[in-house]
Parts: C-alpha cells; sequence; structure tokens
C-alpha cells in the first residue's frame, strides 16, 4: 500500500508536469503568432524620435493633408503625445520642432514644410523636423 501510494503520487505529479509544460508551450506559441500590438510598435517609434527633441515645451504635430480625422490618425496623434511626454505635443507648425508622421505630408512639396529640415526619421518613416535658422 505504501509503494502503490508512492507510485501513484508520482504518476499524478507526472501528469501535472506534463500538462503544465503543455500549457506553456500553448501559451508560447499563441504569443509568438500573435501579430504585435500597433499602439506599442508605434509608441516606440516615436520613444526613439525623442532624442532629437528638447527635454520638455511644446513641439509641433504636422496635420494629415488628407483624413486628419481618421481613426488611425487620430489614434498616431494620441500615441505621439503619450510617447513623447513630458512634452506637449500639439497640432501647431509655428514651433521650432515638428513631428511629421508617415503620410503626413502633401504629395510633391508641402508648402507647411518649407522653413524646417527633418532632423530625425524613425525605421517606420516617422520624423522629426526643426525649423531652419536663417
Amino acid at each position: 500500500s505504501v509503494v502503490v501510494r508512492s507510485w501513484l503520487t508520482r504518476a499524478v505529479s507526472a501528469v501535472v508536469l506534463v500538462w503544465a509544460l503543455v500549457a506553456v508551450a500553448a501559451a508560447w506559441r499563441y504569443a509568438a503568432m500573435r501579430a504585435p500590438n500597433p499602439v506599442t510598435a508605434l509608441e516606440a517609434e516615436f520613444r526613439t524620435l525623442a532624442q532629437a527633441l528638447p527635454p520638455s515645451g511644446a513641439v509641433g504635430f504636422l496635420t494629415y493633408a488628407v483624413d486628419d480625422d481618421r481613426a488611425d490618425h487620430v489614434m498616431v496623434y494620441y500615441v505621439a503625445q503619450y510617447a513623447l511626454a513630458p512634452r506637449l505635443v500639439v497640432k501647431r507648425t509655428d514651433l521650432e520642432f515638428l513631428i511629421v508622421a508617415r503620410d503626413a505630408m502633401r504629395p510633391g512639396i508641402d508648402e507647411r514644410l518649407v522653413d524646417f529640415v527633418p532632423v530625425a526619421t524613425s525605421r517606420d518613416g516617422h520624423s522629426v523636423y526643426q525649423r531652419r535658422t536663417h
């Protein structure tokens, strides 16, 4: 009876261990196959641009030339505000620094950027522009 009980304890422990390993493998596989969170990826993109900006103060954000109120464009603006805090990101172009989201510029020459030069660009094409000194 002691031998049976010991064997039964080992068998139950082995089953629990195998079940736990299968559950961990399934969770790992799910996490690896799941698409990355777009907000997290976008936040990381904007954080790479922070080094080109002053540590605080107002920073401009170039509005999209087309469909500025589209949900994904609004999300980009809000994520920029969050990722670049404590800087105040505002939809203005009269400041020294300007965030230009990918696809925000007008085709050809965007006259809104005439007085600016690019100083940093993220991997996905978001940029920081700085006002030219005359």
